[in-house]
């Protein structure tokens, strides 16, 4: 990896246009439900509550299947345009979903707002100090007890050679997309969400690192708030 100067830590790129960009666009037509996430939620039925926060929500390919589980869902979100393709798959369903336009560092709820809460390959777009920030705002919302669950890069994935390093604690560094876009990337170790667990009165009761093809490269974790 190429270092670039260390005043661009300073503040977290926040990738706005870019992800403007690929949902006005049909951001590969939704995806599908992330599969770990439909097996948390069949696996911790009863300890999940009816309240759940999305965070960094997008296009809504996963508040689509809480709405039909019949979840109280809020779906919090960067962009407009996310919000307009969320609002767009939700429209035949009597569900009654929130969407909040709003990011990870300062999430617009009281203290233990949400019985769960998700978020899924968002988190990543960060550096180390926007990551503890988001942490400590996740769990804030989270009531005692409640479970959260989070995907996100690990640091044993693959990246691109020409990505650049960041100066940062752990892997950081900056991603010129396809598109044109510049993001930020932060790869979580073990080590880190174990520390991020520590530092918000949480514990992991499930981490593993699996990019859908049985290879490490995305996180797929667990954590239960355990104290306010």
């Amino acid at each position: 990896m190429k270092e670039i100067n260390p005043s661009i830590t300073k503040d977290v790129i926040l990738p706005v246009d870019y992800w403007e960009n690929e949902f006005r666009e049909g951001w590969k037509n939704g995806l599908y439900p992330n599969p770990y996430l439909l097996d948390f939620l069949k696996k911790y039925e009863l300890q999940i509550g009816p309240k759940i926060l999305d965070v960094g929500s997008g296009d809504g390919r996963h508040l689509l299947p809480l709405a039909r589980l019949g979840y109280q869902a809020t779906g919090l979100e960067l962009t407009e345009a996310g919000i307009m393709a969320s609002e767009q798959k939700l429209n035949s369903f009597s569900a009654q979903v929130k969407l909040i336009k709003g990011d990870f560092h300062n999430i617009p709820f009281v203290n233990e707002s949400f019985d769960s809460v998700i978020s899924i390959q968002a988190l990543h777009y960060n550096n180390w100090s926007g990551a503890c920030q988001s942490f400590s705002e996740i769990i804030r919302v989270l009531k005692t007890t409640g479970l959260f669950f989070f995907r996100a890069r690990s640091d044993k994935g693959h990246w691109r050679l020409s990505d650049q390093q960041i100066i940062d604690k752990g892997i950081t560094r900056v991603e010129n997309r396809n598109t044109g876009f510049t993001v930020m990337v932060h790869d979580y170790t073990l080590e880190e969400l174990q520390e991020l667990a520590a530092a918000n009165k949480a514990k992991i009761i499930q981490a593993i690192d699996d990019d859908y093809s049985g290879k490490p490269g995305e996180w797929n974790v667990i954590f239960k708030k355990i104290r306010k």
